[in-house]
């Protein structure tokens, strides 16, 4: 049986933040942090040597936050290894992260979950809704690097995720960052962006979607409001604003043209998803076919690292 006062460790170590959570047996946040990676401005990114060197210098000062007095009661570390749960899924920025959950679960002698970027974002909203965890469903991540429409499946008391549809060039967040930049906004531009969509008096100017109704792409509406910016024919506002009704439109146009099973939860993750006005128009889209809606709180739809301290008490549960 399960003491009250065991604790369970999460870490996660992605492109742009460096996380940490420890959660109570219920599943309860006793104490996190999480910080952004430092991108010059007028940049679009870091290169991999660079994520790696940051999140080295964060995450002792992370781990001495969050762990506390609390280190001799941890029962399990969760922690995300690579981005994906496949082969060929591999980002040196993970190995920072999962070092160290190896390297505290044997010195504090528990158990180390090993999970994916993409499972700590499912878990995180898991979280908030317990009574999911272990049915099927689905999962829309949208997020800095990834647009993906996700099947939620569960093999053996596991997460099984298969891809269903996904970006065919650049994801919307890159988009949302890109543009920003072009504005002269600090990387990543997804608050300030929306900040200044907000703001647009003017109807948002239409981009033209894909032909192809089953193509999901954002490079051709990055290259024409550069061109139209750049003339002069989009102010700032209006062009914020476009963004977002062009991915909003993108999602739309997928959930009414694939079969979902009605009844089923969809879950919207990601930094992306964190956007009032997105969430607002996918909650509205999801349940008018059917699907029943689940967001995480904005603060854990970005990344952070509850899911995984979440995922390691589920499977220490599971396996006593």
């Amino acid at each position: 049986m399960r003491c009250s006062s065991m604790y369970f460790l999460g870490i996660d170590t992605s492109c742009y933040t460096t996380s940490a959570a420890l959660l109570d047996c219920e599943g309860n946040v006793v104490r996190e942090d999480r910080r952004l990676l430092r991108v010059p401005r007028g940049k679009r990114g870091l290169a991999q040597s660079e994520m790696v060197y940051q999140h080295t210098r964060h995450l002792p000062s992370i781990l001495d936050d969050v762990i506390g007095s609390d280190g001799t009661q941890i029962a399990a570390v969760g922690v995300s290894g690579m981005p994906r749960r496949r082969e060929d899924s591999y980002m040196p920025a993970f190995l920072v992260g999962a070092g160290y959950a190896q390297a505290l679960s044997r010195v504090l002698q528990c158990s180390c979950c090993l999970f994916s970027h993409q499972e700590n974002h499912v878990m995180a909203a898991l979280r908030t809704v317990p009574e999911y965890w272990g049915k099927n469903g689905y999962m829309l991540h949208l997020s800095g690097g990834t647009t993906d429409w996700l099947c939620l499946q569960w093999e053996s008391g596991r997460l099984a995720v298969e891809e269903v549809a996904g970006s065919e060039d650049i994801s919307a967040g890159q988009l949302i960052d890109r543009i920003g930049v072009l504005l002269g906004m600090p990387f990543p531009c997804g608050p300030a962006l929306e900040k200044l969509a907000a703001s647009a008096e003017e109807a948002p100017y239409t981009l033209q979607l894909p032909r192809n109704p089953n193509i999901i792409s954002f490079a051709g509406a990055e290259t024409e409001l550069r061109r139209r910016y750049a003339q002069g024919l989009l102010s700032p506002a209006q062009t914020a604003a476009a963004v977002f009704d062009y991915i909003r439109r993108s999602l739309r146009r997928t959930l009414l043209r694939r079969r979902w099973d009605r009844g089923t939860f969809l879950i919207a993750v990601g930094g992306v998803m964190a956007n009032s006005y997105l969430r607002t128009h996918l909650a509205e889209d999801a349940a008018r076919i059917g699907l029943i809606p689940i967001f995480a709180p904005p603060e854990y739809s970005a990344d952070n690292a509850t899911g995984n301290a979440y995922g390691a008490l589920r499977y220490y549960d599971e396996t006593r």
